[in-house]
């Protein structure tokens, strides 16, 4: 596992902190929040484990119990996509005007597969050249959620698989929890901000 520069967990800086500290700076900077709000998340969401109790204890560098023997990334990045999900959860109750939607792309063939071994990297590339999808088809569903009638006609908090919709895991709905997440995502990233300034 590796620390981004500010110390988080590099996975969960990159695909949650940096998203959920733009949109802080969105509530901050602007009285009137945005008609629409898409978030990048994905159907891993449901295997996802996160505990914002333990990711304050953390410092957010751990997400959860999970031993590290149960380590794997696709797991971890499971975990950072149950947050996505949550923090949509979270804008629904905090930018109740805005239209928030999650968007599953599919398995995508990026360069993400470059955090995985060498060895599977070796072994997965055929599937990968062939059954993944490319960056600009996956980006269709996000255009589709962003710009189509149909879309939004759904309610806020719609999650858009392949342009259906479908139900987001139970967890990523507990809006206690949620809430919760949000938090503590906004505890770290002042704490960090205030020892930038130092």
């Amino acid at each position: 596992k590796n620390l981004s520069v500010d110390g988080f967990d590099k996975s969960f800086a990159t695909n949650h902190i940096g998203l959920q500290a733009m949109l802080m700076e969105i509530e901050k900077l602007n009285s009137k929040k945005p008609a629409m709000v898409v978030i990048v998340g994905s159907k891993l969401e449901r295997n996802g484990l996160v505990d914002p109790e333990i990711m304050l204890k953390h410092r957010g560098k751990k997400l959860n119990d999970r031993p590290d023997e149960e380590y794997t990334a696709v797991k971890h990045y499971s975990d950072t996509k149950l947050c996505n999900q949550m923090l949509s959860t979270a804008l629904l109750e905090r930018w109740p005007e805005t239209k928030v939607f999650s968007v599953s792309p599919g398995m995508v063939d990026t360069g993400l597969w470059r955090n995985f071994p060498n060895w599977f990297q070796i072994l997965t590339w055929p599937i990968r050249k062939v059954a993944l999808r490319t960056p600009e088809d996956a980006a269709l569903g996000v255009v589709y959620a962003c710009a189509s009638e149909e879309a939004g006609k759904e309610k806020s908090g719609t999650f858009f698989v392949d342009g259906t919709v479908e139900e987001s895991s139970e967890k990523s709905r507990d809006v206690d929890k949620a809430r919760r997440l949000w938090e503590v995502v906004d505890n770290l990233i002042r704490d960090r901000q205030k020892n930038t300034v130092k």
